[in-house]
């Protein structure tokens, strides 16, 4: 039985790596320009972190606005004699112990504590606006490096063609066929497509650095071999009625709230403040002791300097944060129209170069092999031809890429499901 499980135990051994293999070699899924979006929208990031502890702290704040503010305790001697020092030699000698609490006026406590929730509120929209400019960042980013390899890729391919030709024409020169100069054509526009691929790279870089910024070491992952279908946007009336919730609008809105608090504080100023006092005092001697109680109220008589002033103040920066929150809107609706017309636009573009130019492009590079074949093209004709198909094939890619761009704008402006 030895050699069995000897022999078994070699099997085994062969077997594993093999089994082994295929797991570790296998390469990471390729990241989803949606994906990518959720990913860098689900990331812990220090901005969006800072903002949400500006929040909180702004919250706890008006907690404690809102509350009263603390007593105050007394305490004191009351003629007390200074020829002597004795307790009990005057009447009117006293130890004192006495508590005062004050009161604003009206609702100042409560206007305080939601001035301080509506700026709480704006700090949670700003944050909402930060993780919607990040996800709009990291599409870009995406897109970006989408539009770097792909073009890659045409251009390594068209590479390929080109050195084919420049290896058919160094033949045919090498034979006397042709001359020197259709050979030194095949090699400079050889050489401008690998300057081409060089700064394509750098491109890919650069976009790869964007990405990893949000997402980490997801950057490194291959792309899917094509653009995510996207659809068209809505109709423009539903898009409008979206931008009343932007983050940017809700924060303006926030503000709004708290210019309203700070001309309730205004108008309540012109209402007397209060405090209530209460003291004991003791004397020596057997003496009886004394009890006080006394209530104190401001008197705001003189408010053309200072109530009056404040409450103008505060209505003129409310009226200031509305006409904030109009104009936004304005912008916002302006950046909406820009980015539907760009869509449709590019739309157009993309079907133009879908159907006619690229076909054309590669239909008139054949011609021109087939009729060179023949004896009837010069080589700068292939040369020129195969070119015009790499600049239609990346001027395709840039109009889809763009379109893609353009829907990703009018995602920020309008929102999406990445909130």
């Amino acid at each position: 039985m030895r050699p069995i499980f000897h022999w078994a135990g070699r099997l085994a051994a062969l077997l594993l790596p093999l089994a082994v293999a295929p797991a570790l070699s296998a390469e990471p899924a390729a990241l989803g320009f949606e994906e990518a979006a959720r990913l860098a929208a689900e990331a812990p990031d220090p901005s969006l972190e800072r903002i949400s502890a500006r929040a909180g702290a702004l919250e706890d704040l008006a907690a404690a606005d809102a509350a009263l503010p603390d007593p105050k305790l007394r305490a004191g001697f009351l003629n007390f004699p200074t020829d002597t020092f004795r307790d009990a030699q005057e009447p009117m000698t006293q130890y004192q112990i006495g508590l005062r609490q004050d009161f604003p006026p009206g609702d100042t406590l409560s206007f305080k504590g939601q001035e301080r929730q509506a700026e709480a509120g704006i700090a949670q929209h700003k944050k909402g606006l930060l993780r919607r400019q990040i996800v709009f960042d990291v599409r870009r980013a995406w897109l970006d490096l989408f539009l770097a390899e792909r073009s890659q890729h045409i251009a390594e391919e068209n590479l390929g063609a080109l050195r084919e030709l420049a290896g058919a024409q160094t033949a045919s020169f090498a034979s006397g066929r042709s001359g020197g100069q259709d050979v030194f054509r095949a090699e400079l526009e050889i050489a401008l497509m690998e300057e081409r691929l060089s700064a394509l790279g750098q491109s890919r870089d650069k976009a790869k650095a964007r990405l990893g910024r949000y997402i980490g070491t997801h950057a490194a992952r291959p792309l899917p071999a094509g653009l995510p279908s996207l659809g068209a946007p809505a109709s423009p009336d539903i898009l409008q009625e979206a931008l009343a919730a932007h983050p940017a609008v809700k924060a303006e809105e926030a503000a709004i709230r708290r210019e309203e608090a700070e001309i309730g504080i205004a108008e309540e100023a012109y209402k007397p403040a209060w405090g209530i006092e209460a003291g004991y005092g003791y004397r020596a001697g057997g003496q009886a002791d004394f009890a006080s109680i006394g209530v104190t109220l401001s008197i705001p008589l003189f408010t053309a300097n200072r109530q009056d002033r404040r409450l103008s103040a505060a209505m003129k920066e409310r009226e200031a944060a509305r006409l904030g929150r109009a104009a936004l809107l304005r912008d916002l609706a302006r950046d909406l129209e820009t980015a539907l017309a760009d869509w449709r636009q590019l739309e157009k573009r993309r079907a133009l170069y879908e159907n006619a130019v690229t076909g054309r492009a590669r239909a008139a590079a054949q011609a021109s092999v087939n009729a060179y074949a023949n004896g009837t093209a010069d080589f700068p004709e292939i040369v020129r031809d195969r070119v015009a198909v790499f600049e239609a094939e990346l001027a395709l890619l840039a109009v889809q890429v763009d379109q893609a761009k353009a829907w990703a704008a009018i995602a920020y402006l309008t929102g999406d499901n990445h909130e």
